[in-house]
């Protein structure tokens, strides 16, 4: 009634929510454009199937970097980069068997000192999984660690490489 077209689940973890399915059925049911963001260490193959058919619109997957030490230690969780991976295969392979509108699979990524350098082989990584999924840099909110904000050089090179990257949803940094 007052013009509401989609809603955003996200915050903590929201997989861990033990109604999101339904809860995610309701808002679609309601002519919602449903999207969500996950960390993905718990998206199953059973749960990925579970979140295209209950009609997301978009899920947005954090995956920090191609090497999982660093991954892992950004993300604080010891094999989260295995379960991302898997988690993306999974939703990418859900994804291509749906009939009706496909589920779009995004990824952001958070850039900072310790990951910059990584850019390539996420684009890399992310392109061999599905070549249709969406990446987004997110510059990393360090205004209580300034040791993980980058560097005008690094930012400078950061941007001199985006232009290479095809799966960029839009241009970060700016």
């Amino acid at each position: 009634e007052r013009g509401l077209l989609k809603v955003h689940f996200s915050g903590g973890e929201v997989l861990c929510h033990p109604e999101i399915f339904p809860i995610l059925g309701d808002a679609r049911d309601l002519g919602l454009q449903v999207n969500l963001t996950s960390n993905g260490t718990l998206i199953t193959k059973e749960t990925a199937r579970q979140l295209v058919e209950t009609g997301v619109h978009s899920i947005s997957i954090s995956l920090d970097s191609c090497y999982p030490e660093t991954h892992d230690r950004l993300r604080g969780t010891k094999g989260a980069f295995k379960k991302t991976v898997k988690a993306l295969q999974y939703l990418v392979k859900y994804g291509e068997k749906q009939k009706k509108k496909k589920i779009k699979i995004r990824v952001n990524t958070v850039v900072c000192r310790d990951n910059v350098d990584h850019m390539e082989g996420i684009h890399q990584l992310l392109s061999d999984i599905h070549p249709g999924i969406f990446w987004k840099l997110l510059p990393v909110d360090a205004f209580h660690n300034k040791k993980l904000r980058l560097d005008r050089e690094k930012t400078g090179e950061l941007m001199e490489k985006i232009s290479q990257w095809p799966l960029l949803q839009d241009i970060p940094l700016e």
